[in-house]
């Protein structure tokens, strides 16, 4: 089996959620209390949903996406998996349609996380990531995602999903490896 590991970067390589609180602030936003364990935009600032939508997309499509900070520890292990474990890493984000949006997370990943990956697979704004992981099918990849419903999708592919531990995912129970950071995923890796 090759050694990939199929990733989503927003709240798994990057901490999109700092950025993104910071340009809604920047836009007259208060996150409403205990916003941080919804999920959905409109939702965590109080807004309409697809107001919150709105600004996502124009987020995304900013150069804010090329300025995010890594997630936790990321920026070390994720390196480490790859140069000691051997994995390469695809990424599956649902960010933009725009090329030119896709092109800045490129150069970012790539300047963030060095020459590790064998591929960037990118879908419009908030897309399900359901018909992308078919490409995947039955290949028993680890799949790193925050959001459930991908983890879902990618289990019914035939992946191996590990979810990133999130305050707006962490009430919900699942069956597959939830782990806080990236050296969990190292030290899974090390004994799979």
């Amino acid at each position: 089996m090759d050694k990939v590991i199929l990733t989503d970067v927003d709240g798994v390589l990057c901490d999109w959620e700092g950025g993104f609180n910071s340009f809604m602030e920047s836009k007259g936003f208060k996150m409403i209390e205990n916003g941080h364990l919804e999920y959905v935009i409109g939702d965590r600032f109080g807004i309409d949903r697809e107001v919150g939508y709105s600004y996502v997309r124009e987020f995304n499509n900013s150069k804010s996406i090329a300025q995010l900070n890594t997630l936790r520890d990321s920026t070390e292990w994720v390196r480490r998996i790859h140069d000691e474990l051997g994995y390469k890493f695809h990424v599956c984000s649902s960010m933009s349609h725009l090329t030119e949006s896709m092109n800045m997370r490129t150069s970012y990943l790539k300047e963030q996380f060095g020459d590790i990956f064998v591929g960037f697979t990118y879908l419009p704004t908030g897309a399900d990531k359901d018909e992308a992981l078919a490409a995947w099918k039955d290949t028993g990849y680890f799949w790193v995602e925050d959001k459930i419903a991908n983890c879902i999708a990618g289990e019914a592919q035939g992946l191996r999903p590990i979810l990133i531990d999130h305050d707006y995912n962490r009430n919900i129970d699942v069956a597959y490896p939830r782990v806080k950071n990236w050296q969990a995923i190292y030290q899974l890796l090390s004994s799979d």
